[in-house]
Formats: structure tokens, sequence, C-alpha cells
């Protein structure tokens, strides 16, 4: 009986050690932003649901080649795979009398920041990988050693 007891509890807890990384997942998975719809909704072509005025308004996004609005800073330093997490903190923690009225009147929902954040995380124009050299110089180089191989082999023939 303590047998079944100690086996139970054993299952118990390693059942409850499987399960609980899911159960983050499923409240995360509840608001994924898309960056489609995050790039969107910087540029205005996407209006956020309560009225806020699009980021690209006031800001420009020059580490994406977006001219946005003069009236503020270049949000370039914000909008990266690094800062994407801190848009939602920066935006109701912002001290400026307009962003303040603005979103203070008109916030964000959970999602259209989940966007926001997704449109940060993808790399701009200088993060993309460019194509290397590394191809053709190993194609030319397994074409140098077939040649050198084939001409021993001619030679051995010979």
């Amino acid at each position: 009986m303590k047998l079944v007891c100690g086996i139970s509890c054993l299952l118990i807890m390693l059942l409850a050690m499987i399960t609980e990384p899911f159960a983050d997942q499923a409240v995360d998975a509840a608001v994924v932003g898309d960056a489609k719809r995050g790039a969107a909704r910087f540029s205005g072509s996407l209006p956020f649901a309560k009225g806020a005025a699009p980021c690209g308004a006031c800001h420009a996004l020059a580490n994406r080649g977006v001219n946005g609005g003069k009236m503020a800073g270049d949000l370039g330093g914000l909008f990266t795979p690094d800062g994407a997490d801190a848009i939602k903190d920066a935006v109701t923690a912002i001290e400026t009398p307009v962003m303040k009225k603005m979103y203070t009147a008109h916030p964000l929902s959970d999602l259209e920041y989940a966007d926001l954040a997704a449109f940060a995380r993808q790399p701009g124009p200088e993060q993309q990988p460019t194509p290397g050299r590394s191809l053709p110089l190993a194609g030319m180089g397994a074409a140098g050693l077939f040649l050198i191989g084939f001409a021993l082999y001619k030679r051995r023939i010979s």
C-alpha cells in the first residue's frame, strides 16, 4: 500500500511538472502580435481601436527607413528586437503632455501593443543578413578539387 501511495505521489508530481509550462503558454497565446499589423498600426494605415494617433504621426523610425512625423524623437532605439518589450512601458509611463493626454484618453489594447512589439522584433534593413560569398567559393573549391582528382586519375591510367 505504501508503495502504491509513493508511486501515485511521484506520478502526480511528474504530471504537475510536465503541465505547468503549458499553463503559461495558454495565457501568452491569447495575445499574439503580428508584425505586419504592427507596421500598419505604426504608420496609421491600420487605426487603433480607440482612436489613438499612430506612432508615425509624430515619430520617425530611421532604422526601418520610415520617415514619420518630426514632432517627437526617432523611435529607432525602441523599435529593435531588444526594445520590443519596453514599448508598452514607454507609452504608459510617458510624461510628455501630448502623449499622456492622447494615450490616457485613447489607450491601446494588449493586442495593439503585441502587434507593435512583433513589428519591433522584426530585423530592420541594417539587421538583415547579407548573402555571403561562401557558397560560390565552396563551389569553385569543389570544382578545383574535382579537376585535380581527374588529372591525377588520368595520369595514373596513362
